[in-house]
């Protein structure tokens, strides 16, 4: 399989020309961030975010930090799934250039958009220990101010070969 990037539209409205179908929980997340913008042109913020509004998201929900020049992402909170898939993925945790997420988090604060993506994984680690072969994920930035990008939210999902969701 190769891997589909796209930024996803702030409307509800599909890209041109991209097959743009995300599995469930992820299109989910992504509706309750539209719903969550205080204002048109004004990004959500954390304040704006109440995630006890989506209990059954929670264990794949995770929300870093961003920070720093050069940009770099501090992990606040992970779900339960996300910190059973990555033992090491500990608040306070860095992701810094060089780590295979980082150009997603840099291209979703600087394009001010959701950048979503299915693929084959990124982390070999995860087809060893759990038979992932497939990842789909959200990216999804948050500003306090509504303005300046000093958070970045999403989930994870991963899939066997069979297509089994894992979590």
């Amino acid at each position: 399989m190769t891997a589909v990037t796209i930024d996803v539209p702030i409307s509800n409205d599909s890209p041109d020309g991209v097959v743009y179908e995300p599995h469930p929980p992820v299109d989910r997340l992504i509706r309750f961030w539209r719903d969550a913008h205080p204002a048109d042109g004004v990004l959500p913020g954390r304040q704006h975010i109440d995630i006890t509004a989506i209990p059954d998201l929670l264990p794949y929900v995770w929300i870093f930090d961003i920070d720093g020049d050069p940009m770099y992402a501090r992990l606040r909170l992970a779900g339960e799934s996300a910190r059973r898939l990555i033992p090491t993925l500990t608040r306070g945790r860095m992701i810094e250039t060089g780590h295979p997420n980082h150009a997603r988090f840099a291209v979703t604060v600087e394009r001010r958009r959701p950048s979503w993506r299915r693929g084959p994984t990124l982390l070999p680690i995860l087809e060893q220990r759990f038979g992932a072969v497939i990842v789909e994920s959200i990216f999804m930035p948050l500003a306090g101010d509504g303005e300046r990008i000093d958070a970045v939210t999403g989930l994870t999902l991963i899939f066997d070969r069979a297509g089994k969701m894992w979590g």
